[in-house]
């Protein structure tokens, strides 16, 4: 039997496919070559946007893990793995993305998890994630049910990300209802 909760996320997904697409364009521009890691990959929704490049997804949910292993191909792997303490040597992937988790992380959790993916990362790091603002009751809804308690203004978001890497690039857009920041560079070293 599949699991419920991740199962209901990907299900609640469907109707905002366009939200997807509209993320999976702007990781694709941002891709370098060779293997990726996906910190907070939750049900590897996103593995598709990275194409025929070996792919590591971690998370720490469980039942989410079993569906990103669904999606996974061959070479890829999916690993239970806090992000604030990853199991992977530096500078030991060129690609390194977040998406979607630094809104389930306070500010201490957030700078630690940050720091770790800039650890690791030998190439680019892209950190992509909710954004605050006077949200209209839809997006309101949608945020609490998400269970983030934790989305940020992108001044915020880029200043967590600011003492772990050069950012080069920012983008806010839309994504279905939300607001989001693409935030793209190497790590400090």
């Amino acid at each position: 039997m599949l699991p419920l909760r991740p199962l209901l996320s990907d299900l609640a997904r469907l109707p905002l496919e366009a939200r997807l697409r509209s993320v999976r364009q702007r990781l694709r521009a941002q891709a370098i070559d060779g293997p990726a890691l996906e910190v907070g990959c939750g049900t590897g929704l996103l593995r598709a946007a990275l194409g025929a490049r070996p792919w590591t997804g971690v998370d720490v949910d469980g039942p989410s893990l079993e569906l990103a292993s669904g999606r996974s191909r061959p070479g890829d792997r999916v690993l239970a793995a806090d992000a604030t303490d990853l199991p992977f040597d530096d500078a030991s992937f060129p690609l390194v993305i977040t998406h979607g988790l630094l809104h389930h992380l306070d500010d201490a959790e957030a700078a630690a998890a940050l720091a770790e993916m800039a650890r690791v990362c030998s190439g680019r790091l892209v950190v992509m994630d909710l954004v605050r603002d006077e949200a209209p009751l839809l997006r309101r809804a949608l945020y609490a049910a998400d269970a983030g308690r934790h989305i940020r203004f992108a001044s915020a978001l880029h200043a967590l990300c600011a003492p772990v890497m050069q950012v080069e690039s920012q983008e806010l857009f839309r994504s279905g209802v939300n607001r989001k920041i693409l935030l793209a560079g190497a790590p400090r070293r």
